[in-house]
């Protein structure tokens, strides 16, 4: 499970509520898929590290890691996700299929670049079934990887 925690200095406490989510997420090599009571969202899984904060930041796709459980974890603290990353670079950008443990490593930040896609709340209650094809060392991983608190700023 992942939340994103209320933390008066980043998010918008003066926006009442907690939106609540019960998703499936699927890290494909070709796609990201998430569906849930509302949505159905899709798009490739390609991933962009930033080493600077672009100047013009898409509105879906984009996430910059302020402070939360994975912050020593994470090798870069803002990423594009999906179109977005292709759009940033077209032939140089991240796959799955590009390394045997993406699913775990990448997986954080595609599923919070999912979340850019629904409408802003200051906080976000996340409830995922996380699917893995590959089982054993990965399966633990995978979920150490998912759970959490994270603080994020989306586009």
């Amino acid at each position: 499970m992942t939340d994103l925690a209320i933390n008066t200095g980043n998010a918008n406490t003066g926006q009442k509520g907690k939106l609540t989510i019960i998703a499936g997420y699927d890290l494909g090599n070709s796609s990201i898929k998430f569906v849930s009571s509302d949505q159905k969202i899709r798009f490739p899984s390609y991933l962009e590290n930033c080493y600077y904060r672009p100047t013009e930041t898409p509105t879906e796709g984009y996430v910059e890691y302020l402070e939360g459980d994975a912050m020593t974890k994470l090798d870069y603290k803002q990423w594009l996700s999906g179109f977005a990353a292709y759009d940033a670079n077209p032939k140089n950008h991240l796959r799955v299929t590009d390394d045997a443990t993406a699913k775990v490593n990448q997986s954080l930040k595609h599923l919070l670049a999912v979340l850019s896609y629904y409408p802003y709340k200051a906080s976000i209650e996340l409830v995922i079934c996380a699917s893995l094809h590959e089982r054993g060392d990965l399966e633990d991983q995978l979920i150490e990887a998912l759970t959490g608190r994270h603080v994020v700023k989306f586009g």
